[in-house]
C-alpha cells in the first residue's frame, strides 16, 4: 500500500499535552453527551462522547487536520475498544496503516508509541470502549464452545496487549450509518445509541464466534479452504450468482460438501448466506438518495420488483421504500 506523502508541517503531541488540551476545549454537556473541540493547534472539529451505564462508551470524533499530527502515547492499561474508521487513514501504535471501511479490537496493556495522522485530511471515526466485566457479563455463564471462546478471549485481552484490525462488513456499515443519523433526542436517542452499539459489539464478535466453528468442524482444512473460496465467489457476484452445481465445480468439490460446510462455517445454507448478503447490501444502498428502488433491487441481484420487495420486508419487516423514505428524512 502506497500511503501519500505528508506535508513538511509536522505537529507532535504528547498524550499528557493532548488530554490536558482536550479539557480545556471542553464544553458543558448536552443533555447526557459530552462535547470536545479540537484544539486549535491540531485543526477544526471535535468529538461527542456518551457515557452508558456499565462501564460501556461511545465516542464520535470528526477532526479536520490542518497539518500532519503525530500524537506520542506512553504505556498504559486500555480497555476493550472497538474502534471503526469512517474517513480518512492513519498509522496505530502497532504500525498498521488504517483507513476507512476497516475496524480494530483491541484491548489490554498499550504498548505505547505513536499515532501518525499522516497528512491533512477529514477524519471519521467511531470507537467503542467496554471494561471486560461488561463483556464478560454480555457473554454470562453459557458453556456452549462460543460462549468458552470468548471469554478465553477476554483473558487474554486482559493479560497481554491484543490486536486485531477486520473489513467493516455492510451490516456494519448500516449500524454506524444509523449511529450518525439518529433521528432522536433527549432519553430515546440515547437508549437508540446504546443499543446501536451493543449492536456494534454482536457484529464484530460475530466472527471470532464463526472462527469457533470453524474449529469444532470436521471438514479438513483443505475442505474450509474451499468452501470459504465458494462464499467469496458467490458474493462477487451478487447480480448473477452460480447455481449450487457451478459453484461446486468451481471450487473443486462435491454439492454436498458444499453445503455441509456452509452450514458448519457460516451457520447457513448457500442461499441463506446468499440472502443474507443482498439484504444487508440492500439496506446499506437504501440509506442513499440518489437511485430508484428498482435500481437497488438491479444491483443485489433482483430482477423481479416485487420478489426484492418481499424479501426485504420478510428480512427487516419493513418495505423496503419505506424504509428509504425513513432514512432520507433523517439525513
Amino acid at each position: 500500500m502506497t500511503m501519500p506523502t505528508a506535508r513538511s508541517t509536522t505537529y507532535a503531541l504528547s498524550y499528557a499535552k493532548y488530554q490536558q488540551l482536550l479539557r480545556a476545549n471542553r464544553q458543558p454537556c448536552q443533555d447526557f453527551e459530552t462535547v470536545s473541540k479540537v484544539p486549535e493547534e491540531i485543526g477544526l472539529g471535535g468529538s461527542r462522547s456518551v457515557e452508558f451505564e456499565r462501564g460501556l462508551s461511545l465516542t464520535i470524533r470528526e477532526f479536520q487536520m490542518r497539518d500532519r499530527v503525530i500524537f506520542k502515547n506512553p504505556p498504559r492499561e486500555h480497555p476493550v475498544e472497538f474502534g471503526f474508521t469512517l474517513s480518512g487513514q492513519w498509522q496505530d501504535e502497532y504500525g498498521n496503516y488504517l483507513k476507512a471501511g476497516q475496524n480494530i479490537l483491541v484491548g489490554g496493556l498499550e504498548p505505547g508509541g505513536t499515532i501518525d495522522c499522516l497528512q491533512p485530511q477529514n477524519l471519521l471515526g467511531i470507537s467503542i470502549h467496554a471494561e471486560l466485566p461488561l463483556l464478560e457479563k454480555l457473554v454470562g455463564g453459557s458453556p456452549e464452545t462460543n460462549s468458552l471462546a470468548l471469554k478465553q478471549l477476554f483473558k487474554t485481552i486482559q493479560n497481554e496487549p491484543y490486536f486485531s484490525l477486520n473489513r467493516t462488513t455492510p451490516a456494519m456499515q448500516i449500524t454506524l450509518r444509523q449511529i450518525l443519523q439518529c433521528p432522536y433526542q433527549g432519553m430515546t436517542k440515547r437508549l437508540y445509541l446504546e443499543s446501536k452499539t451493543l449492536e456494534l459489539i454482536a457484529l464484530t464478535l460475530e466472527p471470532i464466534l464463526n472462527h469457533c466453528r470453524q474449529q469444532s468442524s470436521t471438514l479438513s482444512p483443505r475442505d474450509r479452504a474451499k468452501i470459504h473460496h465458494a462464499r467469496e465467489r458467490l458474493l462477487e457476484q451478487l447480480e448473477n450468482p452460480p447455481s449450487l452445481k457451478e459453484l461446486a465445480q468451481a471450487v473443486g468439490c462435491n454439492e454436498y460438501k458444499l453445503k455441509q460446510g456452509f452450514r458448519e462455517l457460516f451457520g447457513t445454507t448457500v442461499f441463506g448466506c446468499l440472502h443474507n448478503y443482498r439484504m444487508e447490501c440492500a439496506q446499506l444502498l437504501l440509506m442513499e438518495d440518489n437511485i430508484t428502488i428498482t435500481d437497488f433491487a438491479c444491483a443485489v441481484g433482483y430482477t423481479n420488483l416485487s420478489a426484492f420487495c418481499s424479501a426485504f420486508r420478510k428480512k427487516f419487516g419493513i418495505s423496503p421504500k419505506t424504509y428509504w423514505q425513513s432514512c432520507s428524512r433523517h439525513q
